[in-house]
Parts: structure tokens; C-alpha cells; sequence
């Protein structure tokens, strides 16, 4: 809800944001923003694996939701047609990320915004935080030229690091303070796969590939005995707001 309620706010005109869910995903942020009311011709969702589109197309079925696979490094819209753009989780593995932030700043209006949801300090030896490590090992093992593509850009989770991206490369300025933030999952093993099968990095695995990340992730539920386990996930929030009078040092 955190993007969505950002994602809303009016442009300077007055009038409904366009927006773009950049790395969509399944579409779960845009389904969010048609329940909430945003006009469906103001949508836009991209990502570059085409299995991910398609279940977006399934999860929106008949509306007006523009969804496009298209490479985050060459947007297919024209410049300054986007006035909201959101990532959740995604910003770390859109490589190279200097050409990435070039295209969001390309497609933003002076006044737009771009929202976003990146790691946090997670606390240690939480299912999440083993879950990390299963499966960058199994993308390492079966993708090993992919291997930093698949763990991302660290500077994206530094919120000092990505300021200086955005100064020397757009006319992004972070708007607010960085808001650290803790969600909890509450799942049971069966429902923490399914949470977890939609994701990117599960597309680089083989069949094989991705039993050996399931049996790993169920035997870190072996404690629970079979019961909901409470999970942590820390998250950081930042906004960034396209000032017209702010020279690009790039």
C-alpha cells in the first residue's frame, strides 16, 4: 500500500498520475491500483520475462492495463510520458543500472516521481535470509555467468550509494527521508513456495534445479512442525522526484 498511495497522488495539473509498474511482475501493484480506483488507461506494467507478463495477464484479465515486456534499459514510452513510476524489489537487478536510471529519468516529467521498495537490514538467520543463500547457490551452480545479474546491484540498497547514482546520472532528487519498514509474513511452508515461485530468479533454475530449492526451503520449516512460521522481511522505502532546474552531472 505504500506504492499504491504514492503511485495515486495527483500531478501538478490536477489530474490522475500515468503510471508505470516498472518489473510487474504477476501485476499483484497494478490489480492494487484498478481496486483503488486509478483510470486502467493510465496503467502501464513492464517487465522482461515474458512468463511473468503472462500471469499478469491472467491476474487482470479484460481491463485497460497497458502490460509490455520490454528491457527496463529501453523503455518503450516517449520522454516525459510517465508521471509515477514504482519498483518493488526490483531496481537491484535491472542491469546495467546507470542506463536504467538514464530511462526512468528519460520518461519522467519535471514534477514525476519514482517510488520505490528495496532490502533492508534484515535481521540474521531468518527463513528469508537462508532462503537467500539456497537459492543464489542454485543460480550459481546452474547460471554461474548470470550469478550477479541474479544478487543485484548492492549500491540500490544503499540509500548514500543510490543518491549518488540519481545525482550524477538524473535529475532525481530523493524527496524524503529513507523509511525502514518491517513486514511480517505469517505462512506455512506450502504457502511461502507459492509466495516464492512467481519471482525472477526462480525462471533461471531448471526443473531440477528448482526441487532441490523446494526441499531446501520445506526442511527450514521442519522446526515449525508443520505450523505458520512468523517471517520478517525488511524493506526501505525512498522517493525521488524529478526537479527541472537540477543539472545532471552524467
Amino acid at each position: 500500500m505504500l506504492l499504491s498511495s504514492i503511485a495515486l497522488q495527483p500531478t501538478n495539473s490536477g489530474k490522475p498520475p500515468v503510471i508505470l509498474d516498472l518489473g510487474c511482475g504477476s501485476g499483484r501493484l497494478l490489480q492494487i491500483l484498478v481496486e483503488l480506483g486509478s483510470p486502467q488507461e493510465n496503467l502501464h506494467g513492464v517487465d522482461f520475462v515474458p512468463e511473468q507478463i503472462a500471469r499478469a495477464k491472467q491476474r487482470l484479465g479484460d481491463t485497460a492495463v497497458k502490460l509490455i515486456c520490454a528491457q527496463s534499459q529501453n523503455l518503450p514510452f516517449g520522454s516525459g510520458s510517465i508521471d509515477r513510476i514504482v519498483i518493488h524489489m526490483g531496481l537491484a537487478t535491472m542491469l546495467p543500472l546507470e542506463r536504467t536510471l538514464n530511462e526512468i529519468n528519460r520518461v519522467l516529467p519535471p514534477g514525476g516521481k519514482l517510488a520505490i521498495i528495496v532490502d533492508g537490514r534484515a535481521r540474521p538467520d531468518t527463513i528469508d535470509q537462508m532462503y537467500a543463500k539456497i537459492i543464489y547457490q542454485a543460480v550459481a551452480e546452474e547460471q554461474p555467468d548470470l550469478i550477479l545479474h541474479a544478487t543485484g546491484d548492492k549500491r540500490v540498497c544503499d540509500p548514500v550509494s543510490l543518491c549518488e547514482l540519481t545525482a550524477r546520472h538524473t535529475d532525481l532528487i530523493l524527496e524524503n527521508d529513507v523509511k525502514p519498514f518491517e513486514l511480517l509474513l505469517r505462512m506455512a511452508s506450502w504457502e511461502y513456495l507459492s509466495f516464492l515461485e512467481g519471482e525472477y530468479l526462480w525462471e533461471l533454475l531448471s526443473h531440477s534445479g528448482r526441487d532441490r530449492v523446494r526441499t531446501a526451503v520445506l526442511k527450514l520449516f521442519d522446526a515449525h512442525k508443520n505450523k505458520p512460521a512468523t517471517i520478517p522481511l525488511a524493506m526501505q522505502l525512498m522517493v525521488f522526484e524529478k526537479r527541472a532546474d537540477h543539472a545532471t552531472a552524467d
